[in-house]
């Protein structure tokens, strides 16, 4: 009797031992599951701070203090952009990949697309996009300086510009005859002519309203003439 009361006792403490092991298991996956759920909640917070208000502002950058960085737009609006180390992420897309940088690899100069609430010229960035900012437009030439290879152009604002032509520079003439356009070098460009352009605005640009061009398209004066 005492051997089947002993064997009994065992069997129950074995039991109370199993079942306290298992209870000391189940714990850290109750912890688990209590910070998986706090991660959850963390980034629907984050994705609701994202499409909160969401606006784009575009500008040169004029100062990078690392938490805030502040640009200057094309009407010439001075933002504050705010940075979080946590929700701001940072990417180059000038080459055409998009490929993310950190807040110190920021320049001066640099071209930036920025998303994010925005309030009073203040944005909390949520992503910012650093780019080649490029200007189209078209006028009529008033000098052709074969010295210095640039144009000074009048465009339709009544604004006068300077393009520099580059050995980059693509140079295009409609050919009178046949309408085509043909690679042309300097020398074909005259005062008078009209020209289409595409400028590369970095920022730190030597003068105001002076740009290196990176395409033209010449229209001789003659081509209105017919």
């Amino acid at each position: 009797m005492k051997k089947i009361v002993s064997f009994f006792a065992i069997f129950i403490l074995v039991s109370q031992m199993s079942l306290f092991a298992q209870g000391k298991v189940a714990t850290p996956t109750a912890q688990e599951n209590g910070i998986q759920q706090l991660k959850d909640k963390l980034e629907e917070k984050v994705v609701e701070l994202q499409k909160k208000d969401q606006k784009a502002i575009t500008g040169i950058v004029s100062e990078n203090k690392k938490s805030t960085v502040t640009i200057k737009s094309a009407d010439g609006t001075v933002y504050r952009i705010k940075i979080d180390n946590v929700i701001t992420k940072l990417y180059d897309v000038a080459s055409g990949d998009k490929k993310e940088f950190k807040i110190d690899d920021l320049e001066k100069g640099d071209f930036i697309i920025v998303s994010g609430p925005v309030s009073d010229q203040v944005a909390t960035a949520n992503n910012i996009y650093r780019d080649v900012q490029y200007l189209m437009g078209s006028g009529k030439i008033t000098e052709a300086n074969a010295t210095d290879f640039f144009l000074k152009v009048l465009t339709p604002e009544k604004e006068t510009l300077t393009l520099d032509v580059e050995d980059s520079t693509k140079r295009f003439l409609i050919d009178v005859k046949t309408f085509e356009a043909e690679t042309i070098g300097f020398a074909k460009i005259k005062e008078g002519d009209t020209i289409h352009y595409v400028v590369k605005r970095t920022g730190t640009e030597r003068e105001k309203n002076r740009y290196s061009a990176t395409k033209i398209l010449i229209i001789p004066q003659e081509y209105f003439q017919k």
